[in-house]
């Protein structure tokens, strides 16, 4: 079976028990499209090959893979909190991780995260870098949009990730005082 059958079995929820160890052994072997294989395993909710996907979570040949990992185990597999250390490392950037890859969809994930634990520190992360006028516009961006994930907010009441914003205009400025609020508590 080639990746791309994987991962319409696994988005569907049919791949088998075996199917899903052939997809494991085929990713650790990096035999084919192991960029779609893995996405394949996250989508199969594979939880039980964890330690297949932990693998890629620094992975400087191909930032991608190390991105898709994250939002494996964060997003998909909601184990955020279990990677938590990693996640702050890798939203304040590697530097192998040239494009931000994974240092956005760690941002995001902090988001994520702080939706699960409320630990403000997570919080005060997002705001610093939204805060940042020197950080790169889309670090900022990714900011406020996780600010937003944090307090519950839905993607049609926040700018759309499709396309940039004016972090300083295009904003809604009660999220910010809700944030601010939660940050002197």
């Amino acid at each position: 079976m080639n990746a791309d059958d994987y991962l319409a079995k696994a988005t569907n929820g049919k791949l088998s028990p075996k199917e899903i160890k052939d997809l494991s052994e085929a990713i650790q072997n990096e035999t084919g499209d192991v960029y779609t294989l893995l996405l394949a395993l996250g989508r199969a909710e594979a939880f039980q090959h964890q330690a297949v996907v932990e693998k890629f979570l620094v992975y400087p040949d191909n930032p991608m893979m190390a991105r898709l990992a994250l939002q494996i185990l964060c997003k998909y597999w909601d184990r955020g909190q279990n990677y938590l250390e990693h996640i702050k490392g890798a939203a304040d950037g590697f530097t192998w991780d040239d494009e931000d890859d994974v240092r956005l969809m760690a941002i995001s994930c902090l988001g994520y995260v702080f939706t699960q634990n409320k630990k403000v520190d997570l919080l005060r992360s997002l705001y610093e870098m939204w805060k940042d006028e020197a950080a790169d516009r889309m670090v900022r961006e990714s900011s406020y949009l996780a600010m937003g994930e944090a307090l519950g907010y839905s993607p049609s009441q926040l700018p759309p990730a499709s396309r940039h914003f004016d972090v300083n205009k295009d904003i809604d400025h009660e999220l910010i005082r809700k944030v601010e609020k939660l940050l002197t508590q």
